[in-house]
């Protein structure tokens, strides 16, 4: 079962947000962010609902159990590399265009990541 700090920490990490720019959106010091992602305390309704805004999510998102706030993700309509990349070698080093292309896309818009990825699956189907 997941907790409301697991839920908020994959949130965070699949709109491709640091701790940092999360506390930053939420007006608070990262320590007590922190402490919401490590479980030490829990936010109250407000933060709960500033949030949600800033995921994009509805609050009982935050909420759910972990089977369900999975479904989340799987909605969006983009595809898992992941399992392509069992190929590779292990050692799999990114060039300077590649690096700034993940740096790019951590740094844009949620709405700017789903047209990106879009974008991406357009051109490999296309191949």
């Amino acid at each position: 079962m997941s907790s409301i700090a697991d839920n908020i920490r994959k949130f965070r990490v699949y709109r491709g947000m640091t701790q940092q720019q999360v506390a930053d959106a939420l007006e608070l010091d990262r320590s007590t962010y922190c402490y919401y992602e490590s479980g030490r305390i829990n936010p109250d309704v407000r933060t709960l609902f500033s949030l949600a805004e800033v995921f994009d999510v509805d609050c009982e998102e935050l909420l759910e159990s972990e089977s369900s706030a999975n479904l989340a993700f799987a909605d969006d309509n983009t595809k898992n590399y992941e399992d392509d990349f069992e190929e590779f070698e292990p050692e799999l080093e990114l060039s300077e265009s590649e690096k700034n292309l993940v740096f790019g896309f951590r740094a844009v818009s949620y709405d700017s990541k789903k047209q990106i990825l879009d974008i991406i699956n357009k051109e490999i189907e296309l191949e």
